[in-house]
């Protein structure tokens, strides 16, 4: 069980990200305005991507609103017997921890000139109540955003980057930090799953996504692993559902239940190594969009197995404890990207979303609701 305090260096960060927090509250904004009036406007493709991208861009418009309670994208249906907060609890008064878990892995990317805030979110999950049998962290050199996105740009790598390396292996012996030198070897934001999933071959392995600019609640991995292990079918296990135009937040009140979009990975996310095939890797027959919205594109793979299902849980907490609102956002980030994109019309989250079946029904399903004002 890890037991790392916070530097003197971790806290000039921590007060530098509630100032970028503060600053960012007006760019928020301005993008809310900005999504409103997309919403409310025209259709969502993805021009100037793939051969198949005009398949998956008709009628697709983003809601702002919520469902009502008659129409809520989770089914408050447990997956087991205890929910996941008695188990939390039951765990912490014994001391048990996770206990006679299967081997759980944490697995995150970044790319060049994103990667400082690597150490940080790495000692948060060595700070875990619940220890990973082991901690990857892809780091890529040759971003696919850049190659895909942004006309081939290229970036010089500093020299810094070996000096890096050696901080982050000298955290833990857990650390095994892969570098990505070679463009095809990097997804986009998926790298931060598919690397992981080409070493750990066992169906039982649990694998557990974070993101490379959030810190995460001691007890996060706890939850997922505490929910997994009880569930009566395979899971992916999250803090936080989406459906396409819909978020969690929508809810209002604390639920747990089978999600029917997908599970936002900001929060944290394990999937069963046993519920993913090789089509996981395979992007030829998708939209271009697919590249940018990782999250999406791991639901879809997940609801597209015979047995497995997106779950929601409710632990008593939030499972973040502190998101980088970076005031100054690398031109290679997939939210600037997909912004960009809207700006024109086209939303890539859509595009994807609706590639497949499940998805696409649930979002034609809402958007002829929408269409008819029952929303």
């Amino acid at each position: 069980m890890g037991s790392f305090g916070r530097s003197k260096d971790d806290s000039k960060a921590l007060e530098a990200m509630r100032r970028n927090t503060r600053l960012g509250i007006a760019a928020v904004a301005a993008f809310a305005l900005g999504y409103v009036a997309y919403a409310t406007g025209g259709l969502a493709g993805f021009g100037g991507g793939g051969a198949n991208d005009d398949e998956y861009s008709s009628h697709i418009v983003t809601e702002l609103r919520c469902p009502p309670p008659s129409s809520r994208f989770v089914d408050v249906e447990k997956l087991g017997a205890v929910s996941t907060k008695r188990l939390v609890r039951a765990a912490r008064a014994a001391g048990t921890g996770c206990g006679d878990r299967p081997r759980t892995v944490v697995t995150m990317s970044s790319f060049y000139g994103r990667h400082t805030s690597l150490p940080m979110v790495v000692r948060s999950i060595l700070d875990q109540s619940c220890t990973p049998d082991a901690i990857y962290v892809f780091l890529s050199l040759v971003p696919l955003i850049d190659r895909e996105f942004r006309h081939n740009k290229s970036r010089a790598v500093g020299d810094e980057i070996g000096a890096f390396e050696d901080v982050l292996k000298a955290l833990s012996p857990l650390v095994k930090l892969h570098m990505i030198t070679r463009a095809e070897d990097d997804f986009g934001p998926a790298t931060k799953l598919l690397p992981a999933l080409r070493l750990e071959r066992d169906a039982r392995t649990h694998l557990i996504t974070v993101d490379d600019d959030t810190t995460y609640h001691e007890d996060m991995i706890l939850a997922l692993s505490l929910t997994a292990q009880h569930a009566s079918k395979p899971v992916s296990v999250g803090f936080w559902c989406e459906e396409f135009g819909y978020r969690r937040e929508c809810l209002r009140v604390p639920v747990e239940g089978t999600c029917h979009g997908w599970l936002s990975g900001v929060s944290g996310v394990l999937f069963e190594r046993g519920s993913l095939d090789d089509q996981i890797f395979n992007y030829t027959d998708r939209p271009k969009g697919c590249w940018l919205h990782d999250d999406v594109w791991f639901g879809g793979h997940v609801v597209s197995s015979l047995d497995a299902v997106p779950y929601l849980i409710d632990p008593g907490f939030k499972s973040r404890k502190v998101r980088r609102i970076e005031h100054d956002r690398s031109k290679s980030s997939s939210y600037l990207q997909t912004l960009k994109l809207r700006e024109h019309g086209d939303d890539p989250e859509a595009q994807c979303a609706s590639s497949f079946d499940y998805m696409r029904d649930a979002v034609h399903r809402g958007h002829h609701k929408s269409a008819g004002g029952h929303r």
